[in-house]
Formats: C-alpha cells, sequence, structure tokens
C-alpha cells in the first residue's frame, strides 16, 4: 500500500489528482522493471494506519526543513530519499532524478559506481508502504522528502 501526503503535490483525498496519480506512477514505472509487485493505489482511509503514520513523518520532517532548506537525513526509522529544487520543484521530477542512478548500480556485483543509493530505495523489493511529502522553503525553493517502510539499502542485500 502506498500513501502520499502533503501540500499541493501529494495530496491524500478520495478524489486523487494527476499530481498523487503521476508520483504513484514515477514510483510504480521505476519497478516494473525490476518484476516486483506492484503497489496498491494510495489509501485515503483514517485512524492511523501504518502508511498515514509514514506520511505523516514525511511531512513533519520536510516542514523541519523548510526554514533553512538544507537537505539532511531525518535520521528516522524509515528508508530515506530527499531532493530539494528552485520553484516549485515537482515529485514526478524528484523520482526520476532518484532513478536516474540506475546507470550507477551493477546488479551482478551489487555495488554503485558513483551514487546510486536512492534509485536502490525506490525498486527495495521490500518496501510496501510510501510517505511522500513536499514543503516550500524561505527561499522560495521546494523540498521533498519519500520515505519508505520497511527501509532498504541493506548491506549485502540486493535491492530485486
Amino acid at each position: 500500500m502506498l500513501i502520499f501526503n502533503g501540500r499541493d503535490l501529494f495530496p491524500t483525498s478520495t478524489n486523487l489528482g494527476s499530481p498523487c496519480r503521476s508520483s504513484f506512477s514515477s514510483h510504480e514505472g521505476s519497478r516494473q522493471p525490476t518484476r516486483l509487485s506492484r503497489c496498491s493505489q494510495p489509501s485515503t482511509s483514517s485512524g492511523g494506519s501504518r502508511p498515514h503514520i509514514v506520511a505523516a513523518f514525511a511531512q513533519g520532517y520536510v516542514d523541519q526543513l523548510s526554514g533553512h532548506c538544507i537537505l539532511k537525513h531525518s535520521g528516522g526509522p524509515y528508508g530515506e530519499n530527499l531532493a530539494m529544487g528552485s520553484g516549485d520543484f515537482s515529485g514526478v521530477v524528484a523520482v526520476e532524478l532518484w532513478v536516474k542512478e540506475k546507470a550507477n548500480y551493477n546488479y551482478a556485483s551489487n555495488t554503485c559506481n558513483g551514487v546510486c543509493g536512492h534509485y536502490m530505495q525506490v525498486v527495495w523489493r521490500n518496501t510496501v508502504r510510501l510517505g511522500c511529502a513536499k514543503a516550500r522553503c524561505s527561499n522560495g525553493g521546494t523540498v521533498i522528502s519519500c520515505n519508505y517502510d520497511p527501509q532498504g539499502n541493506c548491506v549485502n542485500e540486493r535491492p530485486y
């Protein structure tokens, strides 16, 4: 199950708009070539379910980052990808940046030639819940966080 939460980018509602579908599709499209099972559509239920907790964590953290807009990982209990851009940076663009790291990943040796950890987290086989959020920074930019539960990038394990 995936849930997207946040201001403008990943709305939680019963009428999911195209930004939510696009961001969901970006993650799903990246998982398909690896033959990972598809995640269910974003949930809109309430009541403290785990996906809502992951999304709330992501939103709380980007809200903290929005004052200074310096990317630093939260150190929280989830896998986490962060992105920042000028203006109204989109979640689709953030996912595309992370997935571009696939070129640096060698599946046979399970190594990176450069940065590839963001890509590995997007396609991590055991991740079943995703909470993403966006906040505008005081400098006019945008910060995005996607948190993955359970987290990936485990030492000596392949992502798929």
